[in-house]
């Protein structure tokens, strides 16, 4: 949990420097599989 977690708050920070619209769909997809990971 504590390894996704991360991974999550890396993303978000990735959003934030580089606020692409495809980019932000592929990390939006991610989020997806993550939750149903855990």
């Amino acid at each position: 949990m504590r390894i996704v977690n991360a991974s999550v708050r890396g993303g978000v920070q990735d959003l934030r420097k580089i606020r692409d619209k495809e980019k932000y769909r592929e990390t939006k997809k991610w989020y997806r599989l993550a939750d149903e990971a855990c």
